[in-house]
């Protein structure tokens, strides 16, 4: 088959999660014989100065909408695409492949989020004129929230509307899947739950005590959602206690200038801004300890990562969180979302010095769960599912 998988952005395996996981499952399916492509929907400049092969195809983000589904099919039918692979699936951008799937292409959506952490952890938003504050003030009073109602609304008819356009919905876990279904009222077959895979496919889990250091790591996204402000509180509070101790911090985003400033004005010690670090790979092999404090996951593959070279994770809880981390031996999942708590649960790691190095055997066995050679059949029969005569 000739598949395209699209994302808003280049699929490229330094870039996040999201792209790692793309970029594994692309290429097993390429060893199996398929025809694979990249699309990037909403191409930044970035992106173009990055990208340059005749298998990345970038979309023109500034065109209309229907100008960009025109561009798309046109796309699909000079490369003959069987089936798109929509990376973005929770983005509800279902409109962009309209045409696409008009012509016979099949639209695979993958749903890389916890469908109830945009409605548990909801941030109120400003509104604009003194009268629209008044108006929200004022249903507030009797219990009313109106940004709260239309963002569930909205939640609710996105993922709707996600189910209805799809061959198929392709979601990281079990428990996202019952979400799915219970949110929007909707039970149809075609919800599929397939786990993420390591994308560390030559990486064997080990402990390597040569290059560990006294280090605490957070990979990702500087953003809201993320919390690393709670991470930096936390650090402030026992960094003192561990003074040989230190915290770098991977990624950037909207609120990597703030961080930064944050901890300069706090004088909060011995803590590093790395930027986007390419060889993510590398970190974890020198880290102790992974720290996470996100509002929401769904499945989080910077914790399935970290687990594979033997660095420990300490995160909030969240549904999935179960399905990465299976026991505390594994990693350590904080039920309080609050800096006191994963203070506390940093602290406790570190004076008992919870490691991997006696247990990379039962990590070794973990990590077979997440094994892209035994993930892809379930990819080949989705693809097989979806594509047969019966099914069209």
């Amino acid at each position: 088959m000739n598949l395209v998988f699209a994302y808003l952005h280049a699929i490229l395996p330094d870039k996040g999660g999201t792209e790692r996981v793309a970029y594994t499952v692309a290429n097993a399916l390429k060893q199996c014989g398929h025809n694979v492509y990249f699309m990037a929907l909403e191409a930044t400049k970035e992106d173009k100065e990055q990208v340059d092969s005749p298998e990345h195809i970038l979309l023109d983000a500034d065109l209309p909408m229907e100008a960009r589904q025109k561009q798309l099919a046109e796309v699909c039918q000079q490369l003959q695409i069987d089936v798109i692979i929509n990376e973005s699936g929770d983005c509800g951008n279902s409109d962009l492949f309209t045409q696409a799937a008009q012509n016979g292409v099949k639209i695979i959506s993958c749903l890389h989020l916890d469908v109830y952490g945009g409605i548990k952890y909801f941030h109120r938003g400003k509104s604009g004129s003194w009268l629209k504050r008044a108006i929200v003030s004022t249903f507030l009073l009797f219990g009313i929230d109106i940004q709260y109602l239309r963002n569930l609304r909205s939640n609710r008819q996105k993922f709707r509307k996600t189910l209805t356009s799809s061959d198929a919905v392709v979601v990281v876990t079990p428990i996202i899947a019952e979400q799915l279904k219970e949110f929007t009222g909707i039970c149809p077959e075609k919800v599929h739950s397939i786990l993420n895979p390591l994308p560390f496919i030559d990486c064997c889990p080990q402990y390597n005590v040569e290059i560990k250091e006294k280090l605490l790591v957070y990979a990702g996204r500087l953003s809201h959602e993320k919390n690393v402000n709670r991470i930096l509180q936390a650090w402030a509070q026992i960094a003192p206690k561990h003074p040989d101790w230190k915290l770098e911090i991977a990624g950037t985003g909207p609120l990597k200038e703030t961080l930064e400033q944050y901890t300069l004005k706090r004088k909060i010690p011995r803590v590093r801004f790395l930027g986007h670090v390419t060889d993510i790979q590398h970190l974890y092999n020198r880290a102790e300890y992974l720290i996470l404090a996100s509002d929401c996951e769904s499945f989080s593959c910077v914790v399935l990562e970290s687990e594979a070279c033997g660095c420990h994770p300490i995160v909030f809880e969240y549904p999935s969180a179960s399905v990465v981390i299976p026991d505390a031996a594994i990693g350590t999942r904080v039920q309080k979302h609050t800096a006191d708590a994963l203070a506390k649960a940093i602290s406790n790691a570190i004076q008992s010095r919870i490691t991997n190095r006696h247990i990379m055997a039962d990590v070794a066995l973990h990590m077979e769960t997440f094994n892209m050679n035994k993930l892809v059949r379930e990819w080949l029969a989705l693809l097989e599912k979806i594509t047969s005569p019966k099914q069209a």
